[in-house]
């Protein structure tokens, strides 16, 4: 049983037709593609428009392991769902990554996740074009108990990264980033 890695991620893209197919892609409804091992997807900011007329919808979710490999293509590029498919007619979908995601249907994906159970959280950014300009990684502890092995109401947490969940604009995520080191929480 792999560990859980929990992710949120920010899809931008110049029509909100693209941004729902890859939700769907992600919450494997797409008679096309499918993403390895991506436990859940849920919207928590449906798809509105932005600026520079790039739309774009945050989401939620579970993957097994780390996000880094949603962002890889799988070793067998060719691997179908097949019967495990739990909806009708995505049976054929190819199992992907965002790299070739991204560059075939025109998309960019700005991804943080958290690992408690292996320690560390990943910020990872892929444009339109299918290149990944952010790939970092940062050890990062969250505990639930004291010293004492009491239950806390709020987890203590160290290291991770200091501006977590704060996005990039929507024309840094989808375009070639100039300055991987501005980050902003507006749209």
């Amino acid at each position: 049983m792999p560990n859980y890695c929990s992710y949120d991620a920010r899809i931008v893209a110049k029509s909100k037709e693209v941004v729902q197919r890859v939700i769907d892609i992600m919450q494997y409804k797409d008679p096309e593609y499918c993403l390895h091992r991506v436990f859940s997807c849920d919207e928590s900011l449906q798809a509105i428009e932005g600026r520079d007329g790039l739309w774009f919808a945050d989401v939620y979710g579970d993957t097994a392991w780390n996000a880094q490999h949603l962002v890889d293509d799988p070793d067998q590029p060719e691997q179908v769902i097949g019967e495990s498919a739990s909806t009708p007619g995505t049976e054929n979908a190819h199992c992907t990554g965002f790299e070739t995601l991204c560059k075939a249907l025109d998309f960019g994906i700005e991804i943080w996740s958290s690992e408690p159970g292996c320690c560390f959280q990943e910020h990872l950014l892929t444009d339109h074009a299918g290149f990944t300009k952010i790939e970092d990684v940062e050890e990062w502890h969250e505990d639930w108990e004291d010293d004492d092995g009491n239950e806390l109401d709020e987890p203590v947490t160290s290291g991770g990264f200091p501006d977590f969940l704060k996005y990039h604009t929507v024309g840094e995520i989808y375009y070639s980033l100039e300055d991987a080191g501005v980050v902003s929480d507006i749209a």
